[in-house]
């Protein structure tokens, strides 16, 4: 075949061959959505179907997405355009579920347990370990110490306690506190670190509890991200993927919103959203730090060549002293005038947790672990971010150029899409009630891995700097996702 025919060829399948959906622009599964197959997945051609011809054991079409999108070595993309009418039922809030007393709280509001028992696998032992990596990494990272264990005071909440009622204003993270809400808001002081009592709670911190300098009040909130909102994987690079969607007859198409079917994005860990009532200055956190024998922050110093810590890197991407101008650390969303910003500013958040992305019964969840390398701004209005990013792992990513696996998101969640008599679980409205109707997410979300492909190349010819996009990244990756404290060990077998 010549090139033009080729190409008219190629022409023919479009856009809907491109996503995996084949000549037809369908991707056909079984009746719950999986198209599970029984094949390895090694060969392309009908001899790995395994409920028909044509099928991988992913679920889609023989016809792939091509690989190496771009030349990243792996690309995937997420969108979520659900409707929730009203929350989903977590096993763990009726009294017969094995989980249901864990953490002295009675059901599973926010989905925390379902997350980590049924979607990630983990022992309790685990999910210590989890939250305790996040907590350790927020305190090395922004300087925000959510246990209280090197300055300010920290209280917990069950679950739910700090979520505002569908269409209503409040409550405030700082009712964890006494004397600033009603009695039945007050928390327990977080005395012991993280325990079975307080495992699932929202932690509540503020950095200076006698507001000489700052009234922040910053909360940490263990969920799962609504399934309704309806994250779901749509693409790929190198491998045929389902285009499983939904339609009712009375809320119309949306992206999937079932947890079960194949493509799903199960999203759950700990967020920040967001800081309150003020900003945290940035000689605050360092001098705190100092005074309890503490590392400044990574987020803005940084170890440089000659063993010093100061803020900022080289405009060389490295760890070289004295250069001019100094590189800037911007905060995602803040504006494009942010860089050496003097503190972590109110409507500032956090992410950190997993993706784990349902492949159907026949493979293990693809896992992949997300933290905010940078912040992100929350729109004080809706409670949900405009834009963000975080930087990513996935053992099942790792190559020759990329050992750890690292990656990057970009993501956007605005505007908003409605939520019909439910609670979208976790969307921040303290000052302002939430809009008629309640707002969800609609996610635009690409990752790609690596993060980057141009940072390094100029100034670092031998690409050792080249992936190096956010503060202590990747040096203070471990090798492999597998090492982050909290990996879930029945997840890890799975997936070795």
């Amino acid at each position: 075949m010549d090139r033009r025919k080729l190409m008219q060829a190629i022409g023919g399948l479009g856009i809907a061959s491109a996503l995996g959906l084949g000549a037809t622009g369908t991707a056909l599964a079984d009746e719950h959505g999986n198209g599970n197959g029984n094949g390895n997945g090694d060969d392309e051609g009908s001899s790995a179907s395994g409920t028909g011809s044509g099928y991988t054991p992913y679920g889609g079409q023989t016809t792939k997405t091509p690989p190496e999108l771009g030349t990243f070595d792996h690309n995937l993309m997420y969108l979520a355009e659900g409707i929730v009418d009203g929350p989903t039922e977590s096993p763990h809030a009726s009294e017969d579920s094995e989980h249901y007393d864990t953490g002295g709280v009675e059901g599973d509001p926010l989905l925390a347990k379902f997350w980590h028992f049924d979607i990630q696998m983990r022992t309790i032992e685990e999910i210590v370990a989890d939250r305790q990596a996040h907590h350790d990494f927020m305190l090395r990272h922004y300087g925000i110490d959510m246990q209280a264990s090197a300055y300010g005071e920290a209280r917990s909440v069950p679950p739910g306690t700090l979520a505002p009622p569908l269409g209503q204003r409040g409550p405030k993270a700082k009712w964890a506190f006494p004397d600033y809400g009603p009695d039945e808001f007050t928390g327990e002081p977080v005395t012991d670190g993280i325990t079975e009592e307080n495992l699932f709670d929202t932690f509540v911190w503020r950095p200076d509890p006698y507001g000489n300098v700052t009234d922040a009040v910053v909360p940490e909130t263990s969920l799962m991200l609504e399934p309704k909102i309806a994250y779901t994987n749509y693409l790929k690079s190198g491998t045929s993927v389902p285009a499983n969607d939904e339609a009712d007859s009375t809320l119309g198409g949306m992206t999937n919103r079932d947890t079960f079917t194949t493509n799903k994005v199960r999203d759950g860990g700990y967020w920040i959203f967001a800081i309150e009532d003020d900003d945290i200055p940035r000689w605050f956190i360092r001098d705190s730090l100092e005074d309890a024998g503490e590392a400044p922050p990574q987020f803005w110093y940084n170890v440089q060549a000659d063993g010093e810590l100061r803020m900022g890197r080289g405009v060389k991407g490295g760890k070289e002293p004295n250069v001019s101008p100094p590189d800037k650390l911007f905060l995602d969303g803040v504006g494009p005038d942010a860089g050496f910003h003097e503190g972590l500013p109110e409507e500032m958040g956090t992410f950190w947790g997993h993706y784990n992305i349902n492949r159907g019964e026949n493979q293990p969840p693809l896992s992949i672990h997300y933290r905010s390398g940078f912040p992100t701004e929350f729109n004080p209005h809706s409670g949900i971010p405009r834009a963000f990013m975080c930087e990513l792992q996935c053992e099942e990513f790792a190559t020759e150029r990329n050992p750890k696996g690292l990656g990057r998101v970009h993501g956007s969640t605005y505007p908003t899409a409605t939520t019909m008599n439910g609670n979208t679980n976790g969307h921040n409205y303290r000052e302002f009630g939430a809009p008629a109707g309640a707002p969800a997410s609609t996610i635009r979300n690409v990752l790609t891995f690596p993060p980057s492909l141009t940072r390094g190349r100029v100034s670092d010819p031998a690409g050792e700097r080249q992936y190096n996009i956010a503060p202590g990244w990747p040096e203070e990756m471990p090798d492999s996702q597998f090492d982050i404290p909290g990996y879930p060990d029945a997840l890890r077998k799975q997936l070795e």
